[in-house]
């Protein structure tokens, strides 16, 4: 028989179990009610303001208006540019992202680009980027600019399926004078970061969603034209419902500015050019004050209030519609160049105003047999003095006029009393300075000397030399005030505010004497009558001084030469008021005097309509 061990072995009974996982079981209620209180007074003390402003901020949300843009009027108060309502789509992504987020919700995310696709005519990578743009920038982003009343319509009735997308009230740019005036106005589009970082390190608030201006006036005096955004404080409730909106504060719109145009005369200039590309430019050469700026080819700058196809845009940019020739274009200037060369030799004494040169139809240069000839060889001017020169724009007379000059105390004057190869201060952006280049130039870029033959080149406005429209509009405006070089602007005012005021100062230039303007004057008269280079241009009533430019340029399609025209001058001759000029690029046309036509109906336009002064 077996025997029994001196212990009993324990067993556990079911009270046992039981109070055990009793223990357990208060032991893990009170740690999570202990940690739940804990998280109550991080949440409810030391981070109460925190969730405080998080909290009203999911019923009180900030919203932002758009302002619209200051208008722009020609100087007789005629709308050039204005802003009229419209409506733009955005997309918000914290909103797309919770609708496409939400199980059995009523959209799903490939049927909603879809659907906003159709509506919009919008590809479905530019909708995807937009979202992602949103999501990046943290913010709300515009997909498309200026609905139509079908879009419009469109979205309203499909705007349960588009969580994430919504309309919002803006502005559009108008330009009810379509292509008149456009190189000038310029045109807004949306901001881009990286091209715009001068206007946003100006103006911070700006973003991606607001319109700027991109070239023209818009650019220029882009501070002056942008508003004020204001913004509402909107009180909603969980399922988005508005319940109260308080103005935090109120939209300030843009300043007006009025230009200095007169659009009707612009209308007539740019009507007078449109077959050709070209430039025709007046102004008041006491006040510098542009009356009319036309360039050709142009474009409607109304285009980029609406989306604009890649085809559009490289169309016109082939053409070089967008291109500026006025100001950015720039040319050998030919003959028209002669008056400037004839008041530094006249000022320095190279030469006397009667003294004659003589005009053999070629001079024969050291190795250069024959190149340097008159425009009327083999036919020859003989001894003419520089009126007549002038007059009958004798190449040789300053082909050997400038031989006798220090060519680099010539240079300084171009600079200084021409404005060559220097801004001129117009108030437009983007102006190029064309070129003047000096022995030191040439050595080193070309590895050459400076031969006689490239100063003889610049006697008659070509070589190392080239210009824009706008400087030799300013030279003419110099030489009609005698000296009194306005800087030339297209600014006026703003309503009832702000003048024009000069903020640009001129490099000091050299005096000359008044008898030498009233001596160039007399001469650039003679070019117009019986004789010149631009009879065309004799009138009794308003009389005209002028001169014409002949400049080689390209070989066209066929082979054939080409010419940069010029005709450049002021009126009435012996009291001028204004200075004009008109280039015509690689023109099939002959000679600078073809464009007399041109210029004789731009100012017998001017003045036949000019407005009298009230009484």
């Amino acid at each position: 028989m077996r025997k029994r061990s001196g212990y009993r072995e324990w067993q556990a009974t079911n009270t046992d179990v039981s109070v055990i996982k009793a223990v357990v079981i208060l032991i893990l209620v009170f740690l999570l009610s202990s940690l739940l209180v804990y998280r109550l007074f991080v949440l409810q003390v030391r981070k109460k303001d925190y969730y405080v402003s998080l909290s009203e901020r999911n019923y009180v949300r900030t919203v932002y208006l758009d302002a619209p843009r200051g208008n722009i009027y020609d100087r007789n108060g005629i709308v050039l540019a204005e802003d009229i309502p419209s409506f733009h789509v955005l997309v918000s992504y914290q909103k797309w992202l919770q609708a496409i987020s939400i199980e059995n919700g009523n959209q799903s995310e490939k049927e909603a680009i879809t659907l906003i696709s159709r509506i919009f005519s919008v590809s479905e990578e530019v909708i995807k980027k937009t979202i992602q743009d949103s999501k990046t920038n943290q913010s709300d982003v515009i997909l498309k600019e200026n609905l139509n009343e079908t879009e419009y319509a469109l979205f309203n009735e499909n705007a349960a399926k588009l969580s994430g997308f919504y309309v919002k009230r803006g502005f559009k740019r108008f330009y009810p004078q379509g292509k008149t005036l456009s190189h000038v106005l310029g045109y807004t589009r949306l901001l881009e970061k990286e091209k715009d970082q001068e206007i946003v390190n100006q103006n911070p608030s700006l973003n991606f969603n607001d319109r700027v201006g991109k070239q023209g006036i818009e650019r220029y005096y882009e501070n002056l034209l942008q508003g004020e955004k204001g913004t509402i404080l909107q009180k909603i409730d969980a399922l988005g419902t508005i319940l109260d909106e308080v103005e935090k504060k109120p939209i300030q719109k843009g300043n007006d500015i009025y230009l200095t145009i007169d659009i009707t005369l612009q209308k007539k200039v740019e009507s007078l050019i449109q077959n050709h590309v070209s430039t025709l430019m007046i102004m008041d050469c006491k006040t510098g004050e542009i009356l009319a700026c036309a360039n050709n080819p142009g474009f409607d700058p109304n285009i980029f209030s609406e989306p604009l196809s890649d085809k559009i845009w490289n169309e016109l940019s082939a053409k070089r519609a967008f291109f500026n020739i006025a100001i950015q274009g720039e040319y050998p200037p030919g003959s028209i160049f002669k008056p400037l060369v004839s008041l530094f030799g006249l000022e320095k004494g190279y030469i006397k105003m009667t003294e004659p040169l003589h005009c053999g139809g070629k001079i024969d240069v050291e190795g250069l047999a024959g190149k340097y000839r008159c425009w009327v060889y083999p036919s020859q001017h003989g001894w003419i003095t520089m009126k007549e020169a002038l007059k009958y724009s004798c190449d040789i007379y300053f082909f050997e006029l400038i031989r006798k000059f220090d060519i680099l105390e010539f240079l300084d004057f171009a600079k200084r009393n021409g404005g060559i190869s220097q801004l001129t201060g117009v108030d437009l952006p983007y102006e190029n300075v064309g070129e003047l280049r000096n022995p030191d130039w040439k050595k080193k870029h070309v590895g050459y000397e400076w031969f006689e033959g490239d100063s003889m080149n610049l006697g008659i406005g070509q070589g190392y030399l080239t210009v824009t429209p706008i400087q030799m509009l300013n030279i003419y405006a110099n030489i009609a005030s005698r000296g009194k070089t306005p800087i030339p602007h297209f600014f006026l005012s703003t309503k009832g505010g702000k003048a024009y005021a000069k903020d640009w100062k001129p490099a000091e230039k050299p005096a000359i004497k008044a008898q030498y303007y009233d001596f160039i004057h007399d001469s650039l008269h003679e070019v117009t009558q019986s004789g010149g280079t631009a009879p065309l241009l004799s009138n009794t009533f308003i009389p005209i001084a002028a001169k014409t430019g002949t400049a080689e340029d390209d070989l066209d399609e066929t082979g054939k030469p080409t010419q940069d025209l010029w005709l450049a001058g002021f009126a009435p001759s012996d009291k001028p008021e204004i200075a004009a000029v008109v280039m015509y690029e690689k023109s099939k046309l002959e000679f600078g005097g073809d464009l007399s036509p041109v210029l004789k109906e731009a100012i017998l336009f001017y003045f036949q309509n000019k407005k009298l002064p009230q009484e």
